[in-house]
């Protein structure tokens, strides 16, 4: 139950889904956008690399998927949460945005290599101190999380928009400002809508340009 198509300048494997008890597939150094792999539900093997991939490959019903090579494409999505007998991924060298890995077995994955996504911010996984401690192939923006959703935001507490849920600095920090103006009159001043009739320091809060109070 193996098919190995590599190496054909192929550019539409429309028909794969009639091979209902394929196990291995072999598809890779083609010219291939898309793949649909929905029934193919017995598929243990997947070498699609090289490959012209583009968007997201779904792979939800493929559950006793163990091998997966799809580097050197242009995906920018892939969700392996329903594959937990995966123990090899090679997802280099595409344009992932996100990357998930929430399968309940991540400690099975022998081999994990995400490098040259340079848009990879975050992986979902298990354990984030398993896999930084075992999965080395990323790159240096690259971070581990049980929830990318929420990972990232400004970890400042002196900024107005500190978020205490964030696990990741992302840069959005934005502060309040102040400034000070000396005038000078005679009887009254109108200053910000109040009239003022006698010599003081006075304070006025409003708004700044980044939504904090100035």
């Amino acid at each position: 139950n193996s098919l190995d198509i590599s190496n054909k300048f192929i550019g539409d494997l429309t028909g794969i889904e009639d091979f209902v008890l394929l196990t291995n597939l072999y598809c890779n150094n083609n010219l291939l956008t898309s793949l649909n792999l929905s029934n193919n539900v017995f598929l243990s093997i997947l070498e699609c690399q090289n490959n012209s991939l583009q968007a997201s490959l779904d792979l939800d019903l493929n559950i006793t998927l163990s091998y997966l090579s799809c580097h050197n494409n242009y995906l920018t999505s892939l969700s392996l949460d329903n594959n937990s007998a995966l123990t090899y991924l090679d997802c280099s060298n595409n344009n992932l945005v996100t990357l998930s890995i929430q399968n309940g077995n991540n400690p099975i994955i022998t081999y994990f290599n995400s490098l040259n996504n340079s848009s990879l911010f975050c992986v979902d996984v298990d354990n984030p101190m398993y896999s930084s401690s075992n999965w080395i192939n990323i790159d240096p923006q690259t971070n581990f999380n049980l929830d990318c959703a929420t990972a990232f935001g400004c970890l400042d507490p002196l900024a107005c928009n500190y978020d205490n849920i964030a696990s990741y600095d992302d840069g959005s920090c934005i502060y309040p400002t102040t400034s000070n103006t000396n005038d000078t009159a005679c009887d009254s001043y109108t200053w910000n809508g109040t009239v003022y009739t006698s010599t003081g320091t006075y304070t006025y809060t409003t708004t700044n340009a980044v939504g904090c109070d100035s």
